[in-house]
């Protein structure tokens, strides 16, 4: 077999300055074009900022973005090769094609057709490359959506808990499959959460979070892919859109609050700015990493420090030996309910191109290019190479 070729790589995660220099938030010490007057400043360009920005000037409001990255798109990673032109997504896939997505869209000219499904699935153990019969029960699956319909209906809507807190939510994860007889899905649910500690040790709450009954159509295979196979088109006629009021490659190094106004010192390739805003919509990763420059006071830090995150890497691969065309997902043979423990690469997936997958990897620390380099081509090499024969 020749040497995999890994083509691209990102991470999926969540530089501190006090603002005890006054002079940081003085209009005197910038520029006039150096200085931004809006009603919202959005933190973070990914979907959700995004969508909010765009909401927000569409409703007549001024805005701002401030972004880490060159580009907007937050989870969304697209390789254009070279060789047959094709734009490849190694990050966001699909959506939900519910109401709201299709008008987001729509908005931008940019029409949805049924996620493909490829040519079949493949459930191995990454570590042994021996094929995995997993459970999945439909009767259990509807009864897991039943329960977090419970508690969370509508995702849009942001999540309300009664208090105290269901004494259900509080339950590890692995508990509440056994009271709901849940067995049967618990695999499926684990598949469509994201990557980071045991699953079963999580708070059932924090599952629910990250599937519910709003990701069930994505379950049966029922999401939206952009027609153009290129998930970034949208990103970049939004940032298009903002033209210098977004601000790319970009992060808040100073800010100063009051009840009814924010002043925001923001660092660019280039030079400084103050954004004086009268709201912030922070759409960034909520973790002390994102958040130290935001003046927070003693309650919020409290709150904020105990929010940890987990890395998610994506990665495309060629000259891999596997067939086109399939999607290979990762299930521990040896595991309760076949869920793998991280770090491990949890699902590689066909592209376009038959001889480049996408593949993502998972893990609770943060890792460097070369450790995910290396760490994700270890089933290309010595695993699953092997499945192209054993799939029929």
């Amino acid at each position: 077999m020749s040497q995999i070729r890994l083509l691209c790589i990102g991470l999926f995660t969540g530089s501190v300055m006090s603002a005890s220099n006054s002079s940081l938030f003085s209009p005197c010490s910038y520029a006039p074009e150096n200085i931004l007057i809006r009603d919202v400043v959005v933190i973070g360009g990914g979907a959700s900022g995004t969508y909010g920005a765009i909401a927000l000037k569409d409703m007549g409001r001024s805005v701002a973005v401030v972004e880490k990255k060159p580009h907007f798109g937050g989870h969304v990673n697209t390789y254009n090769d070279p060789e047959t032109g094709l734009a490849l997504d190694f990050g966001v896939q699909g959506y939900d094609g519910d109401s709201i997505t299709q008008a987001f869209f729509s908005r931008f000219n940019i029409l949805l057709i049924p996620l493909s499904k490829g040519n079949g699935e493949v459930t191995a153990d990454f570590d042994t490359g021996e094929i995995v019969m997993t459970t999945m029960s439909a009767d259990s699956l509807a009864a897991y959506g039943e329960q977090t319909n419970l508690y969370y209906p509508d995702p849009a809507l942001g999540l309300h808990l009664p208090q105290p807190v269901p004494e259900d939510l509080l339950l590890p994860f692995r508990d509440f499959i056994v009271k709901y007889s849940l067995q049967d899905a618990a695999y499926t649910i684990w598949r469509f959460t994201s990557p980071g500690k045991d699953i079963l040790d999580q708070l059932t709450l924090y599952v629910m979070l990250g599937c519910n009954a709003a990701s069930t159509p994505l379950l049966g295979g029922q999401g939206s892919d952009v027609t153009t196979r290129n998930n970034s088109e949208l990103f970049g006629k939004a940032e298009e859109e903002f033209g210098s009021s977004a601000l790319l490659n970009s992060h808040v190094i100073a800010a100063k609050r009051s009840n009814d106004s924010i002043s925001l010192v923001v660092q660019t390739p280039t030079t400084r700015k103050l954004i004086l805003a009268s709201q912030v919509l922070f759409s960034a990763p909520i973790v002390l990493d994102n958040l130290n420059t935001f003046d927070l006071d003693t309650i919020e830090y409290s709150v904020f420090s105990q929010i940890y995150y987990s890395s998610w890497y994506t990665a495309l691969v060629a000259d891999t030996g596997l067939r086109p065309g399939y999607v290979y997902e990762n299930a521990a043979i040896d595991t309760l309910y076949n869920i793998p423990l991280e770090p491990y690469t949890f699902r590689i997936g066909a592209t376009r191109v038959n001889n480049i997958f996408y593949a993502y990897y998972g893990s609770m620390e943060q890792l460097s290019e070369n450790e995910v380099k290396d760490r994700n081509q270890r089933p290309f090499k010595y695993c699953l190479a092997a499945l192209q024969f054993r799939v029929s």
